[in-house]
Formats: structure tokens, sequence, C-alpha cells
């Protein structure tokens, strides 16, 4: 669900000839509840890097749309540019009623897009190609085990991680050019994504930093997994097992995320249930290797596009369009996200909401800021279009109508065409356009419809039955118990974790050139007297060395203040 289109994708294999996310998995060692301890050379098992098709029956809509199949590539590609065109039918800003807000919080949207990061990845497809047959490559691995996070680890891409004794396998957090925010946030110390001379995020997956949202989720995910390391310590994990023991608890709980609250909240809880109970029944990962479906990647979960929101409220004096900031802006102090705008992470506050799914989507993606002047489709609607084509996907209806055959939906639920599509020469409608009008017809536009909602369902909740195979011990049972009073994990208490309530511990420091006490305790609104009480090594505060770890009091910096 990446917002930043193929050509910059190309950029980033361009500069990186080995391929970006290709590395094949080895086996990992995962955690084991009891004892206290991290298994050496559990087998994760293999995992395939293809697209394939989840319906490798069903014709592609060349075939089956008699409309499509009289029709030259330009000439079908012409329809699909008029339809997603700036000032089109698909444009938010041009079509009327007005598009309402979902009940979804807007920072749903952009969880998605980090999913999307870390199972799918294509960046040499083109849109004049077409692609038929199965076995493209999938530069990222299709399993949720936050590989676009964590990289190949600690030992192979050492520049991710800390590897100071007692903090080997924490991740590296940078900090903003000027780590003063305003008064208002006592000077708080603001946190970023780490970045070279050229403010270039050092991350997994470069695409987490195309936007401020995601960046700054893909930070909350390095704090949660650092947090994560310290919880652990505390209930007696061994130093030298502390990443991989933290590694299979991220991923767990980043499981019980996705399960508990983002499927619960864009799919029919029942649809989730029945596919739990009974397991999938396309994406039947129990006789091959995981894999990545076209009919997902290509189209239904590109729903997401639809959610985006013309503005933002990224914190209480930010608001903006999505691409406000770009690479320079990053680590500017007023450049941050308080998640109280876009998760239920306050008791006062109400966070925005994403925008329905249906057939509207906002200016900004209908004009995308990346490309050059010269680039003929800037539309990304547009350009969905046109890759359902290029991957030859079967239409909306082919699905509906099998869907239908085999008993899994009724058939008073199979929608025709929508006007749109109607006042074009096709006769069916491709995926991605009917899983936006199907969202829109049979879901208010809150959640997927009976085929969008069962392909992303079951791919999700495959790749997190593949995944914990794989990378987790049978029975796995966490040390540290995060859960609600309910057992469930929700994102917003993932973010509770990461930026722990004030007051609660200390907090580490690496001395930087210039650094004095004074100017330390300055920058994170505190005085010399508190740090040296808690820094009985330091005797001469006129002596600190550059490089030195130093504790913070932990109530002198509100590391809550992005939920707050």
């Amino acid at each position: 669900m990446s917002f930043q289109e193929t050509s910059h994708e190309r950029q980033l294999v361009k500069r990186r000839s080995y391929g970006h996310g290709m590395r094949m998995r080895t086996a990992e060692p995962a955690l084991d509840a009891a004892p206290i301890a991290v298994l050496a050379g559990a087998e994760a098992g293999s995992v395939g890097n293809t697209f394939g098709r989840m319906f490798n029956t069903l014709l592609p809509q060349r075939l089956t749309d008699s409309g499509w199949a009289g029709l030259t590539i330009d000439q079908i590609n012409a329809i699909m540019a008029h339809l997603g065109r700036l000032g089109g039918p698909m444009d938010e800003g041009s079509t009327s009623p007005p598009v309402g807000n979902s009940n979804i919080p807007a920072g749903y949207t952009f969880l998605g897009q980090f999913i999307d990061h870390d199972i799918t990845f294509d960046p040499v497809s083109q849109l004049s190609d077409l692609l038929v047959g199965t076995g493209f490559t999938n530069f990222r691995s299709p399993g949720l085990d936050l590989d676009s996070m964590y990289g190949a680890g600690p030992d192979a891409t050492p520049y991710l991680y800390q590897q100071t004794a007692g903090n080997y396998g924490k991740f590296l957090i940078g900090e903003s050019s000027e780590p003063r925010i305003s008064r208002h946030h006592r000077q708080k110390h603001f946190a970023d994504l780490p970045r070279n001379a050229e403010n270039v995020a050092l991350i997994g997956d470069p695409r987490n930093d195309e936007n401020l949202i995601v960046s700054q989720l893909h930070l909350a995910f390095m704090h949660f997994h650092n947090e994560m390391m310290d919880l652990l310590a505390a209930v007696g994990v061994p130093t030298d097992d502390l990443f991989d023991a933290a590694q299979a608890h991220v991923r767990f709980y980043y499981h019980k995320v996705i399960v508990d609250d983002f499927l619960s909240q864009l799919i029919d809880p029942a649809l989730v249930t029945h596919i739990q109970t009974h397991g999938p029944h396309y994406y039947d990962l129990s006789v091959k290797d995981a894999y990545m479906p076209l009919e997902f990647s290509v189209a239904a979960y590109r729903y997401g596009h639809s959610q985006v929101r013309g503005l933002y409220k990224f914190n209480d004096d930010k608001v903006g369009p999505l691409f406000m900031f770009g690479a320079s802006d990053m680590n500017k102090p007023t450049t941050y996200v308080l998640w109280k705008h876009l998760f239920n992470t306050s008791t006062t506050v109400t966070p925005v909401m994403c925008r329905k799914v249906d057939l509207r989507l906002p200016s900004i993606l209908l004009n995308l800021p990346f490309f050059p002047p010269t680039e003929p489709v800037r539309s990304l609607a547009a350009r969905n279009l046109m890759r359902g084509r290029v991957y030859d996907l079967p239409s909306g209806q082919t699905i509906a109508n099998h869907m239908v055959a085999n008993g899994l939906m009724a058939v008073a639920n199979v929608l025709p065409p929508s006007a749109e599509i109607s006042a074009t020469a096709f006769t069916e409608t491709p995926l991605w356009y009917y899983v936006l009008e199907e969202s829109r017809a049979l879901g208010s536009g809150n959640r997927l419809g009976p085929v969008g909602g069962r392909i992303v369902a079951e791919v999700l909740l495959g790749l997190i039955a593949d995944t914990q195979k794989r990378l987790l011990p049978a029975g796995f049972t966490p040390l540290v118990d995060l859960n609600d009073t309910t057992g469930h994990f929700m994102m917003p208490d993932l973010l509770r974790v990461a930026y722990p309530v004030p007051g609660a511990a200390p907090f580490e420091y690496r001395v930087q050139p210039r650094d004095t006490l004074t100017r330390i305790a300055d920058k994170f609104g505190t005085s010399v007297a508190d740090i040296l009480a808690i820094n009985p090594a330091i005797t001469n505060p006129d002596l600190i060395l550059v490089g030195q770890i130093i504790w913070i009091p932990g109530d002198s910096v509100d590391r809550v203040w992005p939920l707050s």
C-alpha cells in the first residue's frame, strides 16, 4: 500500500543492486518460554520470494470482459487514465456528495502501509508490460517477520543497531537537528529515525520514510523493540539472549495487533472468525511455501489509498497534506507526530478518522509529487488500475461469482459494474475498483466487503500462521504479558509500551561532541544534580567523555508526549 510508486522504488534498486530485502531466510533462533532461554538453531523453514495467484484457475479480465477484449492496450490504458485522472470520477475534490469519515482512526491507514512494506516490494514491473503466469520476484520476504525493520539482524546489518555492551541489539535512535521542541513540550528531546549526512533514514526499508506518519510509526516499533529488551532483561533473560527473545516477542505482539485490532476494524469479525476456525479457502500454505498473491498486493490491499485524507493533524501545531514534509524536514524539531490525533491513545482527544473506503481518492494521490514532469501517469488511481491489467488479474465479478460457487458468499452480494464503469467499454469491473465499490456498497465505507475482506484476511492470517510456525516454537508463551484485561493487544497498547509513562524508569544517553552536563541537563529539561544522583560513577561533573553512556532521570523527559 505504498503511496510512492514504482519510479521511486526502481531508483532504490538501482542504488542497491543487491536487491533490497532479497536475502534468503536462514534458521532463526526462537524463544522458548520455559526455561528462560533462546533455542539455538530452531528450524525456520523456507520462505518463497515470488508473487503468485490465489485464483490461478480463473480467467483474467481480458478474456472474460467482452468490452475489454475488443480494445488495444492503449485504449484500455486510456480508459483507466480517464477513470483515475485528476478532476475525474475518482477525485474526491471534484465529486459530490463529499466523502465522509469512516469510524476507523486515521493511523490505521499507515499501520496498513507499514504492514505492506513488511511483506511486498515490486520495484521492477512496468505499466506497459503484460505479465502473465506466475513466479515474479517479490523483493521482500512474504512473512510478517518485520524484516523491514530488523534487516538481517545486528551482526549482518550492524548500522541499524547499538553495539555497546548491555545494549547490543537495541536499535539506534536518531534525534532532531535541534533537540529543543518548544516550551509547550518542556524542551523535550525529540527522537527521529537515524539518518546519514544527507538526511536519508538508515532503516531496513527506505519506503518507511516516505511520509512523516509511517516514518514515525517505524520509529515507534523500534522503540517497542528496545523497551521489550529492557522488559525481558528485568524478568531474567540472559544478556546474550536478549535480542532474539525481544525479536520473538515483538513479532508475537505485532501479530496480535494485526488480528486483535487491524483486521477487526477493517473486516467483518464473523469472516475473520470463520477463516480462523475453518482455515483459508484460497490462500492455503499447508502444501506450499509462502508467496505473495497478486490479487492481494496489486488490488485488494490497495484499499487503503481510498482511506487517505486530504489533510492530517500531525501534532498540535502542524496541519497539512500527507506529503507536506520533504526529506530535508524529517529531522526538524517541529516535525513529529502526536499519536493522539491518529490513534485512540488519549481519553480526552478524539483522533481524526480515515476517509471511507469507496471510489474516491484525495486529489494529492491523483497527481503524485514524486514523478518528474515527463511522467505521463501521475495518478495513483490510474496506476493501480493499469497494474491490475499488467498482472492479468480476473475481474471483481469473476472472483465474486467464484466465491458464490464455493458457498462463501451470497449471490445477492455480487455487484454489477458501477455507473462509472458502465460508461466505458468495460462490461466487468477491474478488481481494485471492485474492492472499493464493494466496501462502499456493502460495508458503508467502514469495512471491506466479502471479496476484498476474504482476500485480505486470508493472506494476513495465513502469513501470521506461517511466520509463527517458522520463527516461534510450538506453544510459545510470552514471558511479558502486555495484553489488556480482555486478552487483546491493540495498537494504542503497543504505543504505550514504546513510549513509557514519565518517571517509569531512567533512560540512557550517549555523550555527544561539545556536550557538558549542563548542556545535557538543559537539553532534557532536568538538572545536573538530578543527573549526578543516578550516575554515581561520575565523580567529576566537569569530566565526561564523548561516547560515554549516562543515565537521564525518567521523569525529566516526557517520553509519553507522542501520545498525549
